[in-house]
C-alpha cells in the first residue's frame, strides 16, 4: 500500500519531546493496539481502531477531514515522542469543534507510554493551536465518572472544576446504557495549569490506628455505620434508606472533593485487620485560608477503644504539617458537635482543644431535637 498524501495546511504541532502530527499508515500498529488496550474500552476512550483494516480506515478519514476547510469539521493527531533520537507514536487527540468558537478535546496514550505526562503536553499543544490560530475561545472536557486519569489530566490544563451530569456519556461495550459524566471548561484567557489544588490522600501511622484512603470495598462497613441509631442521631443529613448504593456514592463523593481542593478524608483503619473502624475528615478548606474542620465518626464495635482519639490526633497533625513536608499547613483546626455528644467533645478535649463558643439552638439531630451547637478549636503552635 503506497504512501497517503497529508493534506495541505495540517499542522504538525510541536514542543521540545513531543509532537502532534496529522495520521499516517505507519502510525497504524500503534492505533490497533490502542484500540484493542483494556483501559481505554473500560472508558469508551478507545478509537474504534481494533484492526489493521479499521486502523487504516481510520487514518484514510482522518486525513479527508484535515482537507476539509469547514470549522466544524473534527480534526486527530497522532502523539509522537522523542525516544532515543527517533519519533516514535504514543497516541492520539481528538479535537472537536462546534463551528461557533468551541471545541470538546479528547486523548488517549498508548499504555507503553503512560505515566509520563505526555497527555498533558500533547493536548496543550493542540489547546494553544486552537486558541491561537483557529479562533477557539472555549474548550471542553468530558469524561465518564471514575475515569480519574483523564480528570487529572483536564485538572493540570487548568479546566475548571467538573461538574456531574447524570447520562451524559453513552453506553459501550456491551453495556449501551448512558453513563454518568464530569463535564469542565477552560477559556482561552485562562492559564494552561492548574487552577485550584489536588488533594493527595497520605496513608497515615497513628497509635493503634491507620489512616488510608477509601475504597469501595469498605462500603458494607460504611453501611453498618451510617445505619446505626447513634451514628444517625449525630449526622441527620444522612441518607434514608442508606444500602450499598449510598456507600459507594460516599466513597465516590470523598475522592471527589479531595481533588478539587476541598477536603481530603480517610478510612480509618485497624492495622492489624484493615477493617474500617470509621472516618475522618478534614474539610472546608480552600488555599487561602488556612483553616479546616474536622469532621468523624466510628463503627459502633469500634466505640469505647480510643481508636477516634488516635484518629483524629493523627489527621489534625497532618493539617498542620507544613505544605513542604507533605501536610496542609493549617493554622487553625475547627471542631463542631451537638451539645448532648459527650463522646465527641470527649475527642476534642482529649487533644487539646478549646472550647471557643456555642451556638444556642443551632443544631438539629436525627430525630428532630434541636439543641446547642458545642465549637471547639485547635491552634498549630497549642499541644495536641
Amino acid at each position: 500500500m503506497g504512501p497517503q498524501a497529508v493534506p495541505q495546511g495540517a499542522p504538525a504541532l510541536l514542543d521540545a519531546e513531543v509532537r502532534l502530527v496529522p495520521p499516517r499508515r505507519d502510525h497504524v500498529q500503534m492505533l490497533v493496539e490502542l484500540g484493542q488496550d483494556a483501559e481505554c474500552l473500560r472508558w469508551g476512550d478507545a478509537s474504534p481502531t481494533g484492526s489493521p483494516g479499521a486502523a487504516e480506515s481510520w487514518v484514510a478519514v482522518a486525513l479527508e477531514r484535515w482537507a476539509d476547510p469547514h470549522p466544524w469539521t473534527p480534526r486527530q493527531w497522532v502523539v509522537e515522542v522523542h525516544d532515543g533520537g527517533v519519533w516514535r507514536s504514543a497516541g492520539t487527540v481528538e479535537y472537536r469543534p462546534d463551528g461557533h468558537g468551541a471545541v470538546e478535546v479528547g486523548y488517549a496514550v498508548h499504555p507503553a507510554s503512560r505515566g509520563r505526562g505526555l497527555a498533558v503536553r500533547a493536548v496543550r499543544l493542540a489547546l494553544d493551536h486552537g486558541f491561537r490560530d483557529d479562533g477557539v475561545h472555549t474548550a471542553r472536557w468530558r469524561a465518564e465518572v471514575g475515569n480519574w486519569a483523564s480528570r487529572r489530566v483536564a485538572w493540570r490544563l487548568g479546566f475548571s472544576p467538573p461538574q456531574r451530569v447524570r447520562g451524559l456519556m453513552p453506553g459501550h461495550g456491551t453495556e449501551q446504557v448512558p453513563r454518568d459524566g464530569w463535564i469542565s471548561s477552560l477559556r482561552h484567557d485562562e492559564a494552561r495549569e492548574a487552577a485550584y489544588p489536588w488533594l493527595v490522600v497520605p496513608t497515615l501511622h497513628g497509635a493503634d490506628v491507620v489512616l488510608r484512603p477509601w475504597r469501595h470495598e469498605d462500603a458494607p462497613r460504611v453501611v453498618e455505620a451510617c445505619t446505626d441509631p447513634l451514628t444517625r442521631r449525630y449526622l441527620p443529613a444522612l441518607p434514608s434508606p442508606y444500602g450499598m448504593g449510598e456507600a459507594m456514592v460516599f466513597v465516590d463523593t470523598v475522592r471527589d472533593a479531595a481533588a478539587r481542593g476541598t477536603e481530603v478524608s480517610w478510612c480509618a483503619a485497624d492495622p492489624s485487620t484493615d477493617r474500617c473502624l470509621g472516618a475522618v475528615s478534614l474539610m472546608g478548606l480552600t488555599p487561602e485560608s488556612g483553616q479546616g474542620e474536622v469532621g468523624y465518626w466510628l463503627h459502633p464495635e469500634a466505640r469505647g477503644r480510643g481508636a477516634m482519639r488516635a484518629a483524629v490526633r493523627t489527621a489534625v497533625g497532618h493539617g498542620f504539617s507544613p505544605a513542604t513536608d507533605g501536610g496542609l499547613g493549617l493554622r487553625r483546626v475547627l471542631l463542631r458537635t451537638a451539645g448532648s455528644n459527650v463522646a465527641s467533645q470527649r475527642v476534642a478535649l482529649a487533644l487539646g482543644m478549646t472550647e471557643v463558643g456555642r451556638d444556642r439552638l443551632a443544631e438539629t439531630l436525627g430525630d428532630g431535637t434541636v439543641e446547642d451547637m458545642v465549637r471547639f478549636d485547635l491552634l498549630e503552635d497549642e499541644p495536641s
